[in-house]
């Protein structure tokens, strides 16, 4: 259906040829001809569409009906339309969240802001990091299914893959996160109610790689003061002095910090490493941004100072990337190349320096 823009001359033009032609200026309006032989009429149609449903009404035959009033019987029509089946209000989202199709990757984020109108202000970096955990981990292996497709096999297959990439708190948590969002959509009948869920552990620890206890979560053990006097030691020896994990760790220690704040979290879309923006000129203070801290942004800004063995710290980084040419590295802690530094090499730094 050709669209054109209707004047008085484009329309007694269009009036004497065979075919439906609509307004490009008014929605719906248009001018539909027949040609017979004894002559031809044409008649002004309105045009709409419901969601899946058609509807056409003829508002008057031309030129008994001018094209100004059939553009003003057109908007009419439309006005009629947009009151009564509720195009744009509550009725309209009702009957598309009906419509939609109920996969993951459509309700996880839906799921997101309902948690976030229940939670407090300080808890809202949270779900900011569940999001990620879906977007990242979720989406990929289940984002196209409906949740009540979903097994519990296809929930250990996710959190067996996540075990191989990921440290075993943040599969824990993407496990309390599956939990909480099968929980969400049993509420609001995505998932039926006769089912059992996919995430009981009941289901899914069995069908785990590694034991059940490993998803339970094993604290780290702590070190005793002969022991962290040991570790600092060790970590400012000449084995390790070179090693850019057991400088952050130190650092870590020394302003009484979270790793994350130092070198980043394991999740990209978390927390950011430290920055040399975010210290002053002579590196004696340390501004955390308020979304890096843990507590979300309700607090502001957390200001760490500087002692002097950190400061230390901060000039021999600071000397490395000089010396590699890394002068425009926007991280304190990084990779030789001067990219982000990789959390996964803490853990194994640690093992090191324990069984030293």
């Amino acid at each position: 259906m050709p669209f054109n823009a209707f004047t008085d001359a484009v329309v007694a033009m269009l009036s004497c040829l065979e075919g439906d032609y609509t307004d490009a200026l008014t929605p719906g309006l248009t001018l539909s001809v027949h040609v017979r032989e004894n002559g031809a009429t044409a008649s002004w149609i309105f045009r709409t569409q419901v969601r899946k449903n058609r509807f056409k009404r003829t508002i008057g035959s031309y030129p008994r009906v001018s094209l100004t009033e059939a553009r003003e019987r057109a908007a009419l029509c439309r006005d009629v339309f947009n009151s009564c089946f509720d195009l744009t209000g509550p009725l309209a989202e009702a009957v598309l969240w009906r419509e939609t199709p109920k996969t993951i990757e459509s309700l996880w984020p839906l799921w997101i802001e309902n948690e976030k109108t229940r939670c407090a202000e300080n808890a809202r970096k949270t779900w900011r990091d569940s999001l990620a955990r879906g977007t990242n981990h979720v989406f990929p292996v289940l984002g196209k299914v409906p949740p009540s497709e979903v097994l519990a096999g296809d929930i250990a297959q996710l959190l067996n893959a996540a075990y191989a990439k990921l440290h075993e708190s943040t599969v824990r948590k993407l496990h309390r996160d599956l939990v909480k969002f099968f929980a969400w959509c049993r509420a609001n009948g995505s998932f039926p109610l006769t089912l059992p869920s996919p995430t009981d552990a009941a289901l899914v620890f069995p069908l785990l790689v590694r034991s059940a206890s490993r998803i339970k979560g094993m604290p780290h053990p702590a070190l005793s003061e002969k022991d962290v006097k040991r570790f600092v030691e060790l970590a400012l020896s000449k084995n390790f002095q070179s090693s850019t994990a057991a400088m952050a760790l130190l650092f870590t220690l020394l302003t009484t910090s979270r790793i994350g704040n130092v070198i980043g979290s394991l999740n990209h879309e978390g927390t950011s490493p430290a920055r040399w923006i975010d210290f002053n000129k002579t590196l004696t203070l340390w501004t955390i941004p308020a979304q890096n801290m843990k507590c979300g942004s309700c607090n502001g800004a957390h200001l760490v100072p500087i002692s002097a063995p950190a400061r230390e710290i901060l000039h021999l980084m600071k000397k490395r990337q000089q010396e590699k040419g890394l002068t425009a590295c926007p991280f304190v802690f990084a990779t030789r190349n001067g990219k982000r530094f990789d959390y996964r090499l803490i853990p194994e730094t640690i093992r090191r320096l324990c069984e030293a």
